[in-house]
């Protein structure tokens, strides 16, 4: 892609920081193939820019391989010479004297791999940044995709404390933005390329606008070789810091699998449900593999459920890795119908409702719908022992409730999606939910997503309820009025 995508704010932040006198400190990280180094190399062309990518080496020989490449940029050969290995304050030094008399930018990309060895480069940074004198523009920013490590850079006990300006953490596309980067006009192909390829932008990037969808899926994500399958299936392998890959691994399938509580995930794995592996699941949370949900308004000791946060992850878990032996020895076009549709449609059913959560944000402002403070689900046992799914529990900002539901359908819905929301509702509030009771009694806005549209019966049976309803289909989710909203995701 030749334009950037998004990523509108981080440019205006760091362009600002551009414009100031004196120097400036930023961070920016993320999982990998996110987009950072496509950022921050499609920046800048009227200021020169040291850009520097580190790599997966030792410290050292970084640091000799850095200093060549400054060499070169501020063309003074004599940084380069046969004597002892200079320091990273001598570097810096050389570094912030380059270009004095007018703006410069520093990228240091993969940053994380420039940590450790007997010349330690955060206080060797800090030593000169402390005593630096520029009157012209300079800005440094440190990029990473080991989250953690980037994350506490500038933490209380860290050396650039302090010093940072600014520090963002970059996230794959919603799906809106998702949409922009896909060659495809229909909704459905878009919404389900966000469910296939997630919000990845390499990923994404190796969709093929001359093949039909299909085609891409089974090329790239399902075909042993395919270059997004083998990407996310080794996605776990490249985080750095991780010990017991193996473990992590199977967190994520047993995940994938339905088994969603700790103490679920203690049984498959075969660890004890202790510190380990709680810290094992906070790890997997804090890069963004997975995210950990309660009920709406569960008690502050109900366990947590873990769902796996990238949809391109619990596409290949739910889809690929149920079908691997049929995708070794089958041409994938010969069990799509039969296998592979399914399972896609399933998936895409809980895709989807994380679409409209992206989409309810996104279209706050141009229909002027009620702020929420907090958006949710409900599922389990109503007093009858019944099972119950409530796809939308929100607390609006006023204390008032909105509650929905949410279909992945090819087929118009009708009346009985509407009146058995409310039936369910009731059903809850008998069994003692006090927020289903409250949406009952004051009469809280309904929100109907149906990704095939409503048929007559729906529209008549919500003619006569006495209190608002919306009813939205794929046209208002991928409607001029989402545009301006922001980027959401949870990975």
């Amino acid at each position: 892609m030749d334009a950037l995508i998004d990523r509108t704010e981080e440019r205006r932040q760091l362009r600002r920081l551009t414009e100031k006198s004196g120097h400036h400190l930023a961070i920016l990280y993320g999982r990998r193939r996110i987009g950072k180094t496509y950022l921050l190399s499609h920046m800048w062309d009227e200021i020169p820019v040291f850009y520097y990518l580190a790599s997966d080496t030792t410290p050292e020989f970084n640091r000799r391989d850095f200093i060549r490449e400054l060499a070169e940029f501020c063309d003074d050969q004599a940084m380069v010479g046969p004597e002892e290995l200079p320091s990273w304050r001598f570097v810096f030094r050389e570094l912030f004297r380059c270009h004095e008399d007018r703006p410069m930018i520093v990228v240091i990309d993969e940053f994380q791999y420039l940590l450790g060895g007997d010349d330690d480069i955060r206080s060797q940074l800090v030593a000169v940044w402390d005593r630096l004198q520029r009157n012209n523009s300079l800005l440094v920013v440190l990029s990473g995709s080991a989250v953690t490590t980037m994350r506490e850079l500038d933490g209380p006990q860290a050396a650039l404390y302090g010093r940072v300006q600014w520090k963002r953490h970059l996230r794959p596309f919603d799906y809106w933005y998702t949409a922009e980067m896909v060659p495809f006009t229909d909704f459905r192909q878009q919404a389900t390329a966000y469910g296939v390829f997630g919000g990845t932008p390499e990923y994404l990037s190796t969709i093929d606008g001359e093949l039909h969808f299909r085609k891409n899926v089974i090329t790239q994500c399902l075909s042993p070789r395919g270059q997004v399958r083998n990407l996310v299936e080794t996605m776990i392998d490249q985080e750095r810091g991780l010990r017991k890959i193996g473990l992590y691994r199977a967190i994520l399938t047993s995940i994938a699998r339905g088994r969603t509580t700790l103490s679920e995930i203690s049984d498959v794995v075969g660890i004890p449900k202790g510190t380990g592996l709680r810290r094992k699941v906070q790890n997997l949370e804090s890069l963004g593999f997975i995210v950990g949900r309660r009920n709406f308004e569960a008690p502050q000791n109900a366990p947590f459920r873990y769902h796996l946060a990238d949809p391109a992850l619990r596409f290949n878990r739910a889809v690929v890795q149920s079908l691997r032996n049929e995708l070794e020895t089958t041409p994938a076009d010969a069990i799509w119908d039969e296998h592979i549709i399914p399972r896609l449609q399933s998936h895409m059913g809980h895709v989807f409702e994380e679409i409209v959560a992206q989409a309810y944000l996104r279209l706050q402002n141009a229909r002027a719908l009620p702020p929420v403070s907090e958006w949710s689900s409900w599922e389990g046992l109503d007093r009858s022992r019944q099972s119950v799914e409530i796809d939308i529990v929100a607390r609006l900002t006023d204390k008032t409730m909105l509650t929905g539901a949410i279909k992945w359908n090819r087929h118009p819905v009708n009346a009985s999606l509407y009146q058995d929301h409310l039936r369910d509702l009731h059903r809850l509030a008998d069994s003692g939910q006090g927020w289903a009771r409250q949406t009952l009694e004051n009469g809280a806005p309904l929100l109907f997503v149906a990704a095939g549209g409503f048929d007559d019966s729906f529209h008549r049976v919500i003619s006569t309820a006495d209190t608002e309803v919306w009813t939205w289909t794929l046209d208002d989710i991928y409607s001029s009025d989402a545009a301006g909203g922001p980027n959401v995701t949870t990975a």
